[in-house]
């Protein structure tokens, strides 16, 4: 593995180094603050226990629950219960409410509130969540009654079975009527961090930009997942659910827009118009839900019907037009299209039936299926355009290699040179130039034939690489000539090593009954004080050719 390999691959391990990282981090956070709860909240003998029965209506109508009783939005809804000895033990009374104010009564005493009217600023809703009712001043015989107020008329009236239990029972039991749901959502969460973080480190232009909306993309359907699992709660008891509902709402209604981002970048979107005025009408439309929500004109869950509306036909639209734009590929592509949009448009369509008509799995439950569809199909594309990525940058990687490097001694070409010169020229840093040109290689090629001369040109390129070493970058201008530039060695230091180099093809001229060496010239360039680089290279030339000239004198050559 070369170097360039060995540097992408490090990067690669960086990523995912740091996805796993982050998701371990996350679920030690989720354990040592359930932990922390366990220490506060030691486990009891009792267990938790479902209460279905026993309750009664303000009429004194016996209800079994779950129970909806088909009421007008607004309209107080009342259940009452006798605490009995198993009660009285437990201290804590949990339920699960959704955009519903909430008021507990001990004889009635007002003993737990959810949602003030007065605090809502922006809709209707006091938000979603577990409500956690403290029963430890309750006796055996005490009146309990529950009142549930919702402003829309999907949850007035509407109860879910009641739950019994000692505090840290009941939170693990939040914990794990929702782990799945956080699980879901974690995992775009995670990716959604990873994708914006990493790229930065280690990509550029257009690649980084798709990898950074891909990123946004899931970071907020992870966001969204994770207010609306509910497990959060086990974090932030103090939190405002209200709040937390506006977060989510504003996750939920950003999905379409940013879910054409993505599918854009990921090449589900072949038309280039039709994504230029699909995106504007999405995020027109997500602005003027905004607006509508924050002058109080329209509640957002009353414009809910909107997002979904806006999600269906986006997914329709974008369907059929990937379809017809992938007639001249081949089989496989439009396979993968038709089973991306019709999974994800199915789980569309049953969360639809399951939020205005069934209300049995809960609401976005299919669309939790669809990010994770989504998840897939992303990994299946990252995985195709890195192997095409792969293959580009090998290709590419091929070419400069040979387009800036010399066949015969595998040292750069001049090509090379000019562009590590421009680069040194730009940072303005320090080297030490030489510039060599071989003696003897005029005789070998006229008497031993110029491929013994081709040898000699490779042994003297080697020795050069072998004494030079690291922190010099060597060229083969053409013919017989070379170049060094040489960084953290001085002049003497550099003239020291020509020497060791001479020393060693000496020995090794026998190999060609001729002597073979070096002559050469060596000029330090200071960039920062303002050197001209060219100006320098003549005259390391200029001082190769003196000593070139000096060594045929010494040998009695007449002619250089």
């Amino acid at each position: 593995m070369d170097s360039e390999m060995k540097r992408k691959w490090l990067s690669y391990r960086k990523i995912f180094a740091f996805i796993a990282i982050i998701s371990i981090a996350v679920l030690a956070i989720m354990a040592v603050t359930t932990n922390g709860y366990y220490r506060e909240n030691p486990f009891t003998d009792a267990s938790v226990k479902e209460l279905t029965e026993g309750w009664t209506d303000e009429k004194g109508n016996l209800i079994t629950f779950p129970q909806d009783a088909d009421l007008p939005a607004g309209t107080p809804y009342r259940v009452s219960t006798i605490v009995d000895d198993f009660m009285s033990q437990q201290g804590y009374l949990l339920f699960r409410t959704d955009h519903t104010f909430v008021k507990a009564y001990l004889n009635e005493q007002e003993i737990y509130s959810f949602g003030k009217p007065e605090k809502i600023k922006i809709g209707k809703t006091p938000g979603s969540g577990w409500q956690l009712v403290s029963l430890e001043d309750a006796k055996t015989g005490d009146l309990l009654t529950v009142e549930l107020t919702s402003p829309y008329a999907k949850y007035a009236g509407v109860v879910r079975p009641f739950i019994i239990g000692d505090k840290s029972e009941l939170i693990s039991y939040i914990y794990w009527k929702g782990v799945a749901l956080t699980i879901i959502a974690l995992i775009p969460l995670v990716v959604g961090i990873g994708l914006i973080v990493f790229p930065v480190l280690v990509t550029s232009g257009e690649l980084r930009k798709k990898y950074l909306q891909v990123g946004i993309t899931f970071l907020i359907i992870g966001c969204w997942g994770m207010t609306e699992s509910r497990t959060w709660q086990i974090f932030c008891y103090s939190a405002n659910y209200y709040w937390v509902q506006m977060l989510s709402f504003m996750c939920f209604a950003l999905f379409t827009p940013a879910g054409v981002l993505s599918l854009k970048c990921m090449g589900y979107i072949r038309k280039e118009k039709f994504y230029r005025i699909l995106l504007p009408v999405d995020m027109g439309t997500y602005v003027l839900l905004l607006i509508l929500q924050l002058t109080n004109i329209c509640d957002y869950f009353n414009s809910l019907w909107v997002v979904h509306v806006m999600m269906m036909s986006n997914v329709v639209l974008l369907g059929i037009q990937y379809f017809m734009g992938t007639k001249q590929n081949g089989m496989a592509v439009r396979v993968r299209g038709v089973l991306f949009f019709g999974l994800v448009g199915v789980g569309g369509v049953l969360d639809l039936l399951d939020f205005y008509f069934w209300d049995y799995f809960g609401n976005g439950f299919f669309c939790r299926i669809n990010f994770v569809i989504i998840l897939i199909f992303c990994g299946i594309y990252a995985t195709r355009r890195a192997f095409v990525a792969y293959g580009e940058n090998v290709e590419r990687e091929v070419y400069e290699k040979m387009a800036y490097t010399d066949t015969l001694t595998g040292l750069g070409n001049h090509r090379k040179y000019d562009s590590d010169a421009k680069k040194l020229k730009q940072g303005e840093d320090t080297a030490t130039i030489l510039y060599a040109d071989m003696n003897g290689l005029k005789p070998i090629n006229d008497y031993q034939g110029h491929l013994i001369g081709d040898k000699a040109l490779q042994i003297v390129a080697s020795v050069m690489t072998e004494v030079l070493g690291e922190f010099s970058d060597l060229y083969r201008m053409g013919g017989d000539e070379f170049c060094a530039l040489c960084y953290q060695k001085s002049k003497q230091e550099v003239i020291a090593l020509c020497d060791q180099i001479n020393e060693k093809l000496e020995a090794r001229s026998s190999d060609f009954n001729t002597p073979i060496t070096i002559s050469y010239g060596v000029v330090e360039y200071h960039g920062k004080w303002g050197d001209d680089l060219s100006e320098c290279l003549n005259w390391a030339d200029q001082e190769m050719y003196k000593n070139k000239k000096a060594e045929y004198r010494r040998r009695g050559i007449s002619r250089v």
